[in-house]
């Protein structure tokens, strides 16, 4: 399966600031990051005095103080109950098989500790690129996820999808949101994304 790429989704920097905020308050604060990429995001946490967990198939560049990365695919993952006070999954969800994806949104809200925080952003059908899957004819393996021609699979969510997850399994959803955002990173240059956004706690 190729590497994902690293793509400048839009997780409200203001939800995120204030959950990190708050649980940075706590006597030992801890984050998990599910596909962590090159841990940007474990080390601006660490950098704040988070103990961080990073999770992605791909070792990373170079290692940081505070926080430990794990080499495993997110879907062999145990990350435990009760945890962590912060985890967040994104761009990670949408290149899962469907059933793995469901079981991963759970193992990540069981490890977030009551009064916690989960969150999760991923691709959703109004995604252009789902669209341009299903005009290039690509393998439909399962309901809106298919197969990536340069290997893994490549998953939308219905819009509400991702809400209704949560509600099942007890969360308190804080903020969910779906829209089209503008993004830019290579090989693609300009273009768009169609996501869903879910702050929740326990």
């Amino acid at each position: 399966m190729r590497r994902r790429a690293r793509y400048t989704l839009t997780m409200s920097e203001v939800d995120l600031e204030a959950a990190v905020e708050r649980i940075s308050r706590l006597p030992s604060p801890s984050a998990l990051d599910l596909g962590a990429g090159d841990g940007s995001l474990v080390r601006a946490l660490a950098a704040r005095g988070v103990a961080c967990v990073a999770v992605d198939r791909v070792a990373p560049v170079a290692v940081c103080s505070g926080v430990r990365f794990v080499t495993e695919d997110v879907c062999d993952h145990e990350p435990g109950v009760d945890a962590f006070d912060l985890v967040v999954a994104r761009n990670v969800l949408q290149f899962l098989p469907r059933e793995a994806r469901r079981r991963v949104f759970r193992r990540a809200l069981r490890a977030v500790r009551p009064g916690g925080f989960l969150f999760v952003e991923v691709f959703t059908t109004d995604d252009p690129s789902c669209a341009v899957a299903k005009r290039r004819g690509l393998e439909e393996i399962e309901p809106w996820t298919f197969a990536d021609p340069a290997g893994g699979v490549l998953g939308f969510f219905e819009p509400d999808e991702l809400r209704a997850w949560a509600l099942d399994d007890g969360a308190t959803i804080l903020r969910y949101e779906t829209r089209v955002i503008d993004d830019e990173h290579p090989p693609e240059g300009r273009h768009t994304h169609g996501i869903a956004f879910l702050a929740a706690t326990r």
